[in-house]
């Protein structure tokens, strides 16, 4: 007589412990995310600041070649800008090449304007990207748009715009140039000696303040760094009435600004990078711009 065969049961989940694994791991999901992207953005912050450390740097090399600091801008009809001048200390001598001094940022080659250059960008805001709108020859506005590599840095030039913040008298530490008869023969405005209020309280550059919905847009101060014909491309100011960016849709008013939470990264006169508080005191605020107010600024602003 033959035995029974064993009935063979096969496992499996009810559908309410399906349920169940997957409220788990949601909730898990939910309670990890935060800590994610808590940490991608402290890497974009140390990245950030590691690109304005390399622009610092590129400024003091300048200034060991020339015993000056670079302008803000040559001249106001497209000359160069602060990052033109400043390419070839940042590893980009064949680039700075391409550039010729005797033409406009209009004329230039799209071999260098088109560049795109991690280097002048924030990761926690955007990637390399061109100017979309905008950078059209101040003297005549009904020009074709000459697009241009963007960047989320500026020059500080001063404490306020409502007088002479983009000129050569700016109490800043980047200003426009000095022509000495055509803008292939000029000056640079300022030194590290002329930091009278000490390197390590004065801005260099930091991240600039752009809207959300700006982005590109020349005319609405984000156009091409490269491009001297628009000062809000290439500078900011910050102080009384301009104090730092809190959000990302502020209306746009030359605000110094960044994309990441609560701080915003400027390299000083020291080369040192500081994370400045958006909460800081704008009176504070102003005296970090200023290259020799005569000011002391609070050690623990």
């Amino acid at each position: 007589m033959s035995r029974p065969s064993a009935v063979r049961t096969r496992s499996a989940f009810t559908l309410i412990e399906l349920l169940v694994v997957i409220a788990i791991i949601l909730v898990m999901m939910a309670l990890l995310l935060p800590a994610v992207q808590r940490v991608r953005e402290a890497a974009n912050r140390l990245v950030c600041g590691n690109h304005l450390r390399q622009l610092g740097i590129a400024c003091h090399n300048y200034h060991n070649d020339y015993n000056k600091l670079p302008p803000s801008r040559i001249w106001y009809d497209g000359e160069a800008s602060w990052a033109v001048l400043i390419l070839p200390y940042l590893e980009q001598e064949s680039l700075f090449r391409d550039w010729d001094m005797t033409k406009r940022y209009y004329d230039q080659p799209d071999s260098f304007r088109l560049v795109r250059l991690k280097v002048f960008f924030c990761p926690s805001r955007r990637g390399p990207s061109i100017s979309v709108k905008g950078d059209v020859p101040s003297w005549n506005r009904k020009s074709a748009h000459v697009p241009g590599m963007l960047s989320d840095y500026a020059a500080c030039t001063n404490d306020h715009c409502e007088e002479g913040w983009n000129t050569q008298t700016a109490g800043g530490a980047l200003v426009v140039a000095d022509l000495l008869g055509s803008t292939t023969q000029w000056r640079s405005m300022t030194s590290l000696a002329s930091l009278r209020d000490g390197t390590s309280h004065t801005f260099l550059i930091g991240e600039r303040y752009v809207h959300r919905d700006q982005f590109g847009d020349a005319r609405k101060g984000d156009g091409s760094i490269f491009n001297g014909d628009y000062p809000g491309s290439v500078s900011r100011v910050a102080g009384e009435g301009h104090p730092l960016a809190r959000t990302t849709d502020e209306k746009f008013n030359l605000q110094f600004g960044s994309a990441h939470p609560g701080f915003v990264q400027f390299v000083m006169g020291d080369g040192s990078v500081r994370l400045i508080p958006v909460s800081i005191n704008s009176t504070v605020l102003g005296l970090l711009a200023l290259r020799a107010d005569g000011h002391p600024v609070p050690d623990d602003f």
